[in-house]
C-alpha cells in the first residue's frame, strides 16, 4: 500500500514538474500570445460608459486569427483624417465590433473600407470617405450619444448606423460594463457561470500551455470541443434572444420599443441637422445558415421555446421602418443567395471572414448607390441595373 502510495506521489510530481518545464518553454518561445484584446484599449467614459482609447495600436488575437490595428487621433480603428475639404462627402459609420472590424481582417480588408474603395472608383468627382467609428458592445443608446456629442463634431454628409440582432438585448441594459484598470473591457454584473467553464477560463487566462493545448485541440476536433468546456470554443451565437421566439412576451414587446424609440430619435437628430441617415441591418450568423437553425429549434424544443422564422426580427424591423420613412439596407436576402459551402462567418466567432467582408461590402454598395442623397455622386454607368424602389425605404424582391 505505501509503495503504490509513493509511486502515484511520484507520478504527480513529475507530472507536475513536465507541466511548468512545458509552461516556461511555451512562454519562452512565444507561440501562444496573450488571448483577446490587448491591454489598455479601453478606458472609461463619464458619458458612453467606455471608449476606445485614441492612438493605441496592437493586436487582437481569437483562435482562428491574429490582426494588427492602430486606433486614430478620433478613437477610430480607421486611418487619421484631416480636416474637412469642400469636395469631402463623408459617411459616419456607427455600430459595434462588426464596425470596429479587426476580425482576421486588416483595416483595407473591411467592408467599410471596401465600400469608400467603391465609391471613389465610381465617384463623380466627390471624394468618400467612410469612417468607421464604430466600438465593440456598443449598443444604439451609446451610438446614439456618441453621435450627438462627438460624431456631429466631424461633420458628416451622411450617417449610416450599423444594427446587429442582439442590439435589440444590449438597449435594455446600460452601464452594464466597465473598463479595469489593465484597460480591458469587463462586465460588471457578473452572471453565473459553470464550474467548469470557470476553470477553464482560469486555465487559458493564465497558462500559454493551455491555450495553445486548447487552439490545438480546436483546430482538430472543431467547434464540438466547446459544448464540453465553453467560452470561445464554441458557435458563438450571442445567445438565442427572445426576439427570435414564434410568441412575443411583454419584455420581447420591451426591446422592440426601446430600440425604435431610440432609432427614432437618431433620425430626428439627423434630419434636425439636415444629415441623410440610413440603416444597415446586419443579420446574425445563424440567421445565415440553415444547419445552425436546426440547432436552435432542437435546442428550444427542451425548453418550451419555439421557432419557426430566424428573419422575423428582420420583418419587424423592416415594417416599421417604412411606416417611420426610415431607409433600410437589409443584408440577410443577400448572403442568403450566396453559396453555402462559402462560409462568410468565422467557424468560432460571430464576425464576417474575409470573404463575408467582401459580400457586406459588394451589397451595401449596390443598394447605398440608389440612396437620393448619393444622387449625381456616382457615374451613372456605374450603377447596378435594379428594380424602382422607394426613395424612403430599400427593400429587396424577396422582402416584398
Amino acid at each position: 500500500m505505501n509503495k503504490l502510495l509513493s509511486n502515484i506521489l511520484l507520478l504527480l510530481v513529475t507530472t507536475m514538474v513536465c507541466l511548468v518545464f512545458l509552461e516556461i518553454g511555451v512562454r519562452i518561445s512565444g507561440v501562444s500570445a496573450l488571448y483577446g484584446y490587448p491591454d489598455g484599449l479601453y478606458e472609461n467614459d463619464d458619458l458612453l460608459d467606455y471608449k476606445i482609447v485614441p492612438g493605441i495600436s496592437g493586436e487582437l488575437i481569437k483562435p482562428e486569427f491574429k490582426t494588427k490595428f492602430k486606433i486614430n487621433s478620433d478613437g477610430m480603428n480607421d486611418r487619421e483624417y484631416s480636416e474637412k475639404n469642400i469636395d469631402d462627402f463623408r459617411i459616419l459609420a456607427l455600430g459595434d465590433s462588426f464596425v470596429w472590424g479587426a476580425y482576421g481582417t486588416e483595416l483595407d480588408e473591411t467592408f467599410l473600407k471596401q465600400l469608400e474603395v467603391r465609391l471613389n472608383e465610381n465617384s463623380n468627382g466627390k471624394n468618400f470617405q467612410v469612417m468607421k467609428a464604430g466600438v465593440p458592445g456598443y449598443g444604439t443608446d451609446q451610438e446614439l450619444l456618441y453621435l450627438k456629442s462627438r460624431g456631429i463634431k466631424l461633420k458628416p454628409d451622411m450617417v449610416l448606423l450599423h444594427f446587429y440582432p442582439n442590439d435589440f438585448d444590449d438597449n435594455m441594459v446600460s452601464g452594464e460594463r466597465e473598463v479595469n484598470p489593465e484597460g480591458q473591457l469587463v462586465v460588471k454584473r457578473k452572471s453565473k457561470q459553470k464550474p467548469l467553464k470557470l476553470f477553464r477560463n482560469f486555465l487559458f487566462n493564465n497558462l500559454d500551455s493551455y491555450r495553445l493545448t486548447e487552439r490545438t485541440a480546436v483546430n482538430i476536433m472543431g467547434p464540438k470541443l466547446g459544448k464540453l468546456v465553453g467560452g470561445d470554443t464554441i458557435y458563438n451565437r450571442d445567445g438565442i434572444s427572445n426576439i427570435y421566439e414564434v410568441n412575443y412576451t411583454e419584455d420581447t414587446n420591451l426591446k422592440l420599443e426601446r430600440t425604435f424609440t431610440l432609432i427614432k430619435e437618431m433620425h430626428q437628430f439627423t434630419e434636425e441637422n439636415n444629415i441623410p441617415f440610413a440603416i444597415v441591418f446586419i443579420p446574425a450568423k445563424f440567421q445565415v445558415y440553415a444547419d445552425l437553425q436546426k440547432d436552435i429549434i432542437n435546442e428550444g424544443s427542451a425548453t418550451n421555446k419555439a421557432y419557426d422564422d430566424f428573419a422575423k426580427p428582420n420583418k419587424i424591423f423592416l415594417k416599421w421602418a417604412e411606416e417611420e420613412n426610415i431607409v433600410v439596407i437589409d443584408l440577410l436576402p443577400g448572403l442568403l443567395a450566396h453559396d453555402e459551402k462559402d462560409d462568410l462567418y468565422w467557424t468560432l466567432n460571430p464576425h464576417w471572414n474575409k470573404k463575408g467582408n467582401n459580400k457586406g461590402a459588394e451589397l451595401i454598395y449596390q443598394k447605398l448607390i440608389e440612396h437620393q442623397a448619393l444622387s449625381g455622386l456616382i457615374r451613372p454607368e456605374s450603377k447596378p441595373e435594379s428594380k424602382v424602389w422607394d426613395p424612403k425605404v430599400i427593400f429587396t424582391a424577396q422582402d416584398r
